[in-house]
This record gives structure tokens, sequence and C-alpha cells, in this order.
């Protein structure tokens, strides 16, 4: 009898950090186990996003897109390593205000059956003060997150 997967559609959300990126090799790993697709996401909160208005006027739209741009590169790269060891892998950049919102508002959407992040990102100092974004996605998520620590002499 063939064994059934237990996570089809596995999340994995990145910052732009060394740190969430190190979960990589661990959801790839659980990804083969189960024959999973991996969904690299990023949520894309411009610098420049609250001035879009001034940027038009002073003629810099440009720079949104081309952080965009380069979010996606980053992202598509990851991918195509992880497409490269035979695992279905999708690049998504959500655009939004609230992180930890748009990504339960996208596992919900896409029924992913798990999250696999880093205990480490970009929010440094905001950590301290408004609580982490792991701890927050695992409050409003119905979808298991799994937590991975990254290892302390490589960061």
């Amino acid at each position: 009898m063939a064994r059934q997967s237990r996570y089809k559609k596995i999340v994995v959300p990145l910052d732009g950090s060394r740190w969430a990126q190190r979960v990589i090799p661990d959801a790839r790993d659980i990804a083969r186990m189960n024959g999973s697709e991996i969904i690299l996401v990023h949520v894309f909160r411009s610098a420049a996003r609250e001035y879009v208005d001034q940027l038009a006027l002073a003629g810099q739209e440009g720079q949104i897109d081309a952080e965009r741009a380069e979010i996606a590169q980053h992202l598509n790269a990851i991918k195509r390593e992880l497409e490269a060891e035979q695992i279905k892998t999708r690049a998504v950049i959500l655009e939004g205000g609230g992180v930890v919102e748009a990504i339960c508002a996208f596992c919900q959407q896409e029924g992913v059956d798990l999250i696999i992040m880093s205990t480490h990102g970009h929010t440094g100092l905001r950590q301290l003060l408004f609580g982490s974004v792991a701890r927050k996605l695992m409050e409003c998520s119905p979808t298991p997150v799994m937590l991975i620590q990254p290892d302390k002499q490589s960061g």
C-alpha cells in the first residue's frame, strides 16, 4: 500500500535575510520525503511604498519596480536550485503591508499543509518591541508552523 503524503504544499517565507534562507535545506528534505511542492513566499513591503505619490511626482517610480525585480530574481534563483533537485517549486511575491496577515491569507487560500521558517530574520530590534513574525504567524494560522533555529556559528 502506498504511503500517503502528509505535506503536499510547504510555504517557506523569505525576507531576504541569510537567516531566513537557512531553512531551505530542511524544507528541501521534507519536500523530497513527501513529494511536496515548495512555495517560496516574500511579502513585498517597499520602504518607498508609503511615498509612492511623492516618488511619482519626483519621477522615481521605477525604484519600487526595481526593488520588486530584485526580490523576484532572488526567489527565482532559489527556485531553480530546488527544481534542479527535482522538487516542484513556486516563487510568489505577495503585496501587502502586514507580513503575517499576508502569509496567513495566502496559506488559507492555497490550502498549505506546512510553513517552515527561521526563528530569525530581518526583524532585529523590532522583534523585541513587537514580537516575532514567527510567533504571530503561529497564532494566526491554522497551518502547522515548523521553526528552524539557525546554527549560531553560521550567523
